[in-house]
């Protein structure tokens, strides 16, 4: 399951979402892709294998939970689902997050940075993201995990799946966005285990140059850093 806003099928981070569907597709993976109402894009993604879900103006939260909810049709009851934005270079480690899984009766995973991975991120989200995967330890971690929910993606098994099918961020005060930071809380807080799993991962140069060169984007990092920080705030208050 992923999401993107490609007006024309053309840039970085489009590349990287036929990316990561052409990947999908040579593991036998379906990819559920949430985009934008452009018909040149969504023909292309089409053509990889992807079955694109058109945006039509429906908060972005329930964009994803209606990808989560099309995906419990596709995995089965021992089946696995991953969100993900534009990251094909996670699905790799796909296999070790699922003995992850199964090993700590886990129902979600959150993927962890390596030091030497955190060292390719563009400088700002260098600034930002840890000040805020800091706070999210220091409130809700447990001994032996180290959570980096600032990277983005997370990997359900079925249970939490349908948690995150119905994670709505509006309960916790904040937009409704982005679903994936708060549903292993949401997890968490029924008594499921959420787990995470280091990784050696590299955020793509041409990425990086063209995201430090758009203040658009320099306003939605700390806007995101922010969002979390009042939604895990609340999400504390509600929980503990």
């Amino acid at each position: 399951m992923t999401a993107g806003f490609y007006p024309k099928p053309e840039g970085v981070r489009f590349g990287l979402s036929c990316s990561l569907i052409e990947h999908a597709q040579k593991l036998g993976s379906p990819v559920l892709v949430s985009s934008g109402p452009h018909d040149e894009t969504n023909k292309a993604l089409r053509q990889l294998g992807a079955t694109v879900l058109v945006q039509d103006g429906r908060p972005h939260g329930a964009e994803r939970r209606l990808l989560a909810k099309m995906a419990l049709g596709l995995i089965g009851n021992e089946g696995y689902a991953l969100w993900t934005e534009e990251k094909p270079y996670l699905l790799p480690y796909l296999p070790k997050a699922i003995e992850r899984m199964e090993e700590k009766g886990a129902s979600a995973l959150l993927f962890s940075r390596s030091e030497a991975s955190w060292l390719t991120w563009s400088p700002t989200q260098q600034k930002s993201e840890p000040v805020c995967n800091r706070l999210y330890n220091t409130l809700f971690g447990v001994e032996g995990e180290t959570f980096d929910p600032m990277l983005g993606p997370v990997f359900f098994n079925r249970r939490g799946l349908e948690m995150y099918a119905e994670c709505d961020p509006t309960v916790y005060g904040v937009a409704d966005i982005y679903p994936n930071l708060l549903a292993p809380l949401a997890i968490i807080a029924e008594g499921g285990v959420v787990t995470s799993l280091e990784v050696d991962i590299t955020y793509p140069p041409q990425q990086v140059e063209e995201e430090e060169k758009d203040p658009a984007m320099t306003r939605k990092r700390l806007d995101q850093a922010l969002y979390v920080v009042e939604a895990w705030r609340q999400a504390f208050t509600m929980y503990y």
